[in-house]
């Protein structure tokens, strides 16, 4: 059986994006196993938009009565999820239909993290960003899938296992 794959949603006024973003996990040809929002106190439309899309996605808000951070949004959100792969996403971000299968496709297992971004790790060390990696010219046609993964095209996403 394949993994469980959990998306955390963080948002914070988010009336005029997150429709939209909850959409595009809706449209998924690999639909997620669970979504968690977190919502750091919103006093706009946020809360009640998010609760329209209960009955479409399998979905669960985690509302906090007071301001928070978006790291302490996301830390809160992922504490919520129960599935074995996570990912991030942001309340105005967009998804190609074919997202989640891409980086559930492209997962290789337990201590694999899947990200768009160009990232250097050293034993020992945090992961960091490879600067260079900005610098890279617009890919050749026939290639834009392998420079999403290089390069930082579209968002950057990333699949993680939760140990």
């Amino acid at each position: 059986m394949a993994d469980r794959l959990g998306v955390t949603v963080t948002t914070c006024n988010s009336a005029p994006y997150i429709g939209a973003t909850l959409a595009a996990l809706a449209a998924q040809s690999r639909p997620p196993d669970e979504v968690v929002v977190h919502d750091a106190a919103s006093v706009d439309d946020t809360l009640a938009i998010v609760k329209r899309w209960e009955a479409m996605l399998p979905l669960r808000l985690v509302a906090s009565s007071t301001p928070t951070s978006a790291g302490e949004s996301r830390n809160r959100a992922m504490r919520a999820l129960t599935t074995e792969l996570v990912t991030i996403v942001d309340h105005d971000d967009f998804f190609a239909p074919d997202h989640l299968a891409t980086l559930q496709n492209h997962h290789g297992g337990p201590n694999v993290v899947v990200s768009s971004r160009a990232l250097l790790w050293t034993p020992g060390e945090s992961l960091r960003p490879l600067e260079e990696a900005w610098r890279l010219k617009d890919p050749p046609e026939g290639h834009q899938l392998e420079a999403l993964f290089a390069q930082n095209w579209i968002y950057g996403a990333v699949l993680a296992d939760r140990q």
